[in-house]
């Protein structure tokens, strides 16, 4: 029965150990916010060149504890790099202890043996004595680089290089196309063709447009920072989008199902003209909101006794946008640095949770 009280109670014992949710977390205050950003950006450019999953933690004293242990529980709670591939780093300093310590994934520890990993910390020691922490940090960052292969030469690790803002860009231009044509022939389908089909015909059709492209598209789609699933709900919005309005064609007015289209298929090409980003869910909402700018102009013109209508869909696409962009401040590619906020752009408050990654005690300490 004590055994087990101690073993429950360990975990208070050792006290806890810091939430690891972005590249660098300083306890301390060592490093200003140039040098957090600085040690960041070389973090992230690790993980996009290497595919190495590196997080540098910051600390006055283990309280005691060895730095070995201290280093392994909170690698172990962060379970930095990718499941499978065990591909996270974590470096940590004890600057009142004088004591560092780099936790080596099980993946990485080919790469990055106990001596190698002990030389790269000794290596820092002159500049730890003179509290040049960013110096040393970085030191750190470019030994283990120096050491890995590049993305291109691991097939494993390649997966995890982001995709670019303008072939996202390119990709939600074909998914408007796609969505385009599987909308209006889904309408066809429930429509004009029902009866021509047959039922059997009928349900290989739309199964067919709901599965096929976006299918093709998660097999072709290969981020590992966009979530991948986002770009087959792009599809769907479309699609559903050019569904209604070819159902409108056929059973309300072609004048109006028209106005639609065009103000559909024009929103969606503002919005992605010249826009320079990664978030498809922001760009969803911009083109519903361009979308029924567009709308509410022609019909208005066109169409008077749907002014009202439309106006209610505007106001409901403009609160969907705010509600988004409220609670995306504080998720992922916009976190503090310091428990602030910070702009998207800012690699040091870039969400760095772990993503399953296994440590098995692989690396080396050091002291100055």
């Amino acid at each position: 029965m004590k055994t087990w009280a101690l073993v429950l109670l360990l975990p208070a014992l050792l006290g806890g150990v810091p939430v690891i949710d972005r590249p660098v977390v300083d306890e301390r205050g060592l490093l200003s916010s140039s040098d957090t950003e600085a040690v960041a950006s070389e973090l992230v450019r690790l993980r996009d060149e290497t595919g190495a999953q590196m997080a540098v933690l910051l600390i006055g004293t283990t309280g005691g504890e060895p730095i070995e242990d201290y280093a392994m529980r909170a690698a172990e709670a962060w379970k930095g790099g990718r499941a499978g591939q065990d591909d996270g780093l974590l470096f940590v300093l004890a600057v009142d202890d004088r004591r560092a310590r780099l936790e080596v994934g099980y993946g990485m520890e080919e790469y990055l043996p106990d001596d190698a990993v002990r030389r790269i910390l000794d290596a820092q020691g002159p500049l730890l004595r003179q509290d040049d922490y960013r110096g040393a940090v970085l030191g750190v960052i470019q030994g283990v680089h120096e050491r890995l292969p590049s993305a291109e030469g691991v097939p494993a690790l390649s997966a995890s290089k982001p995709l670019s803002p303008a072939q996202v860009n390119n990709i939600m231009l074909g998914q408007i196309g796609m969505g385009i044509v599987g909308g209006i022939l889904l309408g066809c389908c429930v429509g004009l063709w029902r009866e021509r089909l047959g039922s059997w015909r009928l349900a290989g059709c739309i199964g067919a447009l709901l599965l096929v492209p976006p299918a093709i598209t998660v097999l072709l789609v290969n981020s590992g920072r966009i979530p991948t699933f986002h770009f087959p709900l792009a599809y769907v919005v479309f699609a559903a989008m050019f569904f209604v309005v070819t159902l409108g064609a056929q059973y309300q007015s072609l004048r109006v199902a028209f106005v639609l289209g065009l103000s559909a298929t024009a929103g969606c090409l503002v919005s992605l003209s010249d826009y320079h980003s990664t978030n498809v869910l922001k760009m969803l909402f911009d083109a519903g909101k361009s979308f029924s700018l567009l709308a509410v102009g022609l019909l208005f013109v066109t169409y008077p006794p749907v002014f009202r209508i439309l106006i209610e869909i505007l106001f409901f696409f403009l609160n969907s946008s705010s509600t988004y962009s409220s609670s995306s401040s504080s998720s992922w590619g916009s976190s503090s640095s310091s428990g602030g906020s910070s702009s998207s752009g800012s690699s040091s408050g870039s969400s760095w949770g772990g993503g399953g990654g296994s440590f098995g005690g692989g690396g080396a300490s050091s002291s100055w």
